[in-house]
């Protein structure tokens, strides 16, 4: 079984998204069994929901976030995953630093395009630029789970 954690900030908006998506898609696929997909936040207080923007645009696309609790990550949470996708190059950057025993797993989310673009944090902003975020997240997991192997590999 593949371990893979998307990692924000808060762990209320970006990576819950990610997760959300990621799952679906992988249960769709029929390699939901292959994989485990969780998130957390570089800077996370405990047990929060998902933004209410979130979960309303999340549902409308067929996934509930409504039993999402934020957490922030830590070394022992690095160490039991394989893949770690992050939204910013701030937070690469932090976890590497501060866990540079787990660096080598740790890519930014749109690396599985090939690139190293920032996923913009939509919290506090209109409706309009969260919807922005979800198509951009999904834009990146659209050759999922291939394009997680080929990460895999690189570590």
């Amino acid at each position: 079984m593949y371990r893979v954690l998307f990692v924000c900030t808060a762990n209320i908006c970006r990576s819950p998204i990610a997760q959300g998506l990621m799952e679906k898609k992988l249960a769709a696929s029929g390699s939901g069994e292959a994989w485990e997909i969780s998130s957390a936040g570089t800077w996370a207080a405990e047990g929060r929901p998902a933004s209410p923007t979130v979960q309303k645009l999340m549902e409308e696309r067929g996934v509930d976030l409504s039993e999402h609790r934020s957490r922030e990550v830590d070394g022992d949470m690095l160490a039991d995953h394989d893949l770690v996708l992050v939204m910013e190059p701030g937070h690469k950057e932090a976890l590497e630093v501060e866990f540079p025993d787990q660096a080598e797993k740790v890519f930014m989310l749109s690396e599985l395009k090939g690139k190293e673009v920032k996923v913009r944090d939509p919290n506090g902003d209109p409706e309009e630029v969260y919807k922005k975020v979800i198509e951009k997240i999904e834009g990146y997991l659209e050759e999922a789970p291939g394009s997680l192997l080929d990460l895999l590999k690189k570590r």
